[in-house]
């Protein structure tokens, strides 16, 4: 990020262009998903940042509730092992209480919660996802009515992903994705 230091009380529009052209997340792409079984989504983490942010909206399974999975992907092909996370399932109704758990070399994050009822969203900061690395990944979701989930995790296998994959347990899912890339210094 270019560091500007002022000599007088007017900020110039080439300053602000400046302040602009390096500020953090940039939109890469969104779309839109309808009673699906599973939503794919290809080429949308590039070699053009290193780390990528993944915002789902307005999620709702057409019945029930139940976990989601997550899969990093190629060519619109999942990858279906090395997933390991820790999190934390918090509910605050009467009386809050939290639990613990994760996935040890799993085929998928299962850190998702959704409901038919109550449209649920999550946000997914992954680093070094389009490079031949281990993917980390923090999550933060609001599952159903006061249920909350946070954590992290790593896909441990050592590949370059450039998109993703979203898996109901069961029913089918309604919502809405964005990626953002984060400009670097």
């Amino acid at each position: 990020m270019a560091v500007k230091t002022f000599t007088s009380e007017v900020l110039t529009s080439a300053d602000t262009n400046t302040y602009l052209a390096n500020a953090g997340w940039v939109y890469v792409n969104s779309g839109t998903f309808s009673a699906s079984s599973a939503v794919q989504v290809n080429s949308v983490f590039t070699s053009t940042y290193t780390n990528y942010k993944l915002v789902l909206q307005d999620l709702r399974l057409t019945a029930g509730t139940n976990s989601v999975s997550f899969q990093l992907s190629v060519s619109g092909t999942p990858s279906s092992t090395g997933y390991y996370s820790g999190s934390q399932y918090w509910t605050f109704a009467v009386t809050p209480s939290s639990a613990a758990f994760g996935d040890s070399n799993a085929a998928s994050f299962t850190g998702l919660y959704v409901d038919a009822t109550v449209r649920s969203s999550a946000e997914f900061t992954l680093y070094n996802v389009q490079q031949a690395l281990a993917t980390n990944i923090i999550y933060n979701t609001v599952a159903f009515t006061n249920t909350f989930r946070n954590g992290g995790g790593t896909h441990n296998v050592a590949t370059a992903y450039d998109g993703f994959r979203i898996v109901p347990a069961s029913s089918t899912i309604s919502g809405t994705w964005s990626v953002y890339g984060q400009r670097s210094a």
